[in-house]
């Protein structure tokens, strides 16, 4: 009697359904406070900003969870450490609401604990800001003292004297801002023979600045208004873009604006129209009767795209270039031949315990290939490389100015031997 008694009970309780998931979260909802939904609002705006494309082209930390990692997302966890989520609230079910409730722009998986874009984020998106900012020149630099390791030892460091907020205020009013980025410059601050070293390479203002709109037609109307410098030649701007005298400026300070697809395509321009002058006056000085006066060898140039290297670190003792492109046609499933024809080539030499691995263009498959070498399930030699991951931000800008450099000491020296040949002929 007594099984019968409690087999009954046990039925009893196994037909009690568990709670639906909707109703889980409308009784999580309940428990949030008036404080804690006024939260949401901010938090909501701080969401579209990290997770929006102006951001996550600039914020590496942000692209590489979004693009490299194995659930293409950011952990909700993560985004608890950011202070400007902490400073409207400390709870996850907070930032998770929020996120909900941007539901156009953002996924949160099932169990709560990731965020994701609706749209992934993707490499053809990194260049995208070229048609949809400006180019701000002319702003204020200012030089402190620092201390160094003692008081007669003091380094003059230069600093912006402008805020982010000010500039902002100068451009606002044309449309919705998705970022304004102030710019600097890597200065060697090394002496002459030092080995180059991080410490003693510093970033200093280049007093310029990024002003990325959300909206075309916002840039385009911001663009007719600004512009000081259209097509190539100076212009009288419509609306001056004045930065207003203040108790650490003193004067009133007129800048420069350009669009961003021009001045990148100015420099280019700048950097093709130097070659050619360089090579010209390279074949006019070998048919000139004044040989022996040596000449400019030109500068090499090339215009890499963002995410084409595999950066490998602790390579096997073994390595060489053929172990190295036997990997790769590993991984795509063809062979070496058909690596090559793909014109995928291999940076690196036997005893290098450092290698890279360089794509023509950016590909989802550069990134699948990095995860696979980092996990092991494709080796060199049969040995898995201690580190891999695809370059970004200034060490990918490094390597490739390091690549031209190297690229342009040899044109030199290409050029040097045709230029002694040329003056022996004409003895």
């Amino acid at each position: 009697m007594t099984e019968e008694i409690k087999k009954e009970e046990s039925d009893a309780v196994a037909d009690v359904p568990p709670p639906a998931p909707a109703a889980v979260e409308a009784k999580q909802e309940e428990s949030l406070c008036e404080e804690d939904l006024k939260a949401v609002e901010g938090i909501k705006e701080r969401l579209k900003f990290f997770f929006s494309n102006a951001n996550v082209r600039q914020d590496m930390f942000i692209r590489k969870l979004l693009t490299q990692s194995e659930d293409k997302a950011v952990p909700v966890e993560v985004m608890m450490r950011f202070n400007t989520i902490k400073k409207f609230s400390e709870k996850p079910e907070v930032v998770v609401k929020a996120a909900k409730e941007l539901s156009d722009l953002l996924i949160v998986d099932e169990d709560k604990s990731m965020i994701r874009r609706v749209k992934p984020f993707t490499n053809d998106m990194m260049k995208e800001n070229l048609h949809l900012s400006l180019h701000v020149k002319n702003l204020p630099v200012k030089e402190e003292e620092a201390a160094g390791e003692d008081d007669d030892n003091k380094n003059v460091v230069k600093t912006y004297n402008v805020t982010i907020d000010e500039v902002r205020a100068l451009f606002e009013k044309y449309g919705d801002i998705a970022l304004i980025k102030l710019q600097f410059v890597t200065e060697d601050n090394g002496k002459h023979g030092e080995a180059d070293s991080p410490k003693k390479r510093r970033k200093i203002p280049a007093g310029t600045a990024l002003v990325e709109f959300h909206d075309l037609d916002e840039l385009k109307k911001a663009a007719e208004a600004t512009l000081t410098i259209k097509d190539g030649e100076k212009v009288e701007p419509k609306e001056k873009v004045i930065l207003p005298a203040v108790d650490n400026r003193k004067e009133p300070i007129e800048l420069e604006v350009m669009l961003l697809s021009e001045f990148v395509q100015s420099k280019r321009n700048d950097r093709k129209g130097s070659t050619k002058r360089n090579a010209k006056r390279d074949r006019e000085n070998v048919d000139d009767d004044d040989a022996n006066e040596p000449s400019s060898p030109p500068k090499f140039t090339i215009d890499w795209k963002p995410g084409c290297v595999i950066k490998l670190k602790g390579v096997p003792e073994s390595c060489d270039r053929e172990a190295m492109l036997e990997c790769l046609a590993k991984g795509l499933e063809t062979d070496i031949d058909g690596v090559k024809s793909r014109k995928i080539y291999v940076d690196f030499s036997r005893g290098q315990q450092d290698g890279a691995i360089r794509f023509p263009d950016p590909s989802e498959k550069i990134a699948e290939l990095a995860k696979r070498l980092k996990e092991g399930d494709l080796k060199i030699n049969d040995t898995k490389v201690e580190e891999v991951y695809v370059l970004e931000g200034e060490e990918e800008t490094k390597y490739w100015e390091d690549f031209m450099a190297f690229k342009t000491r040899q044109v030199a020296q290409r050029h040097e031997k045709k230029r002694h040949k040329s003056h022996h002929r004409s003895r």
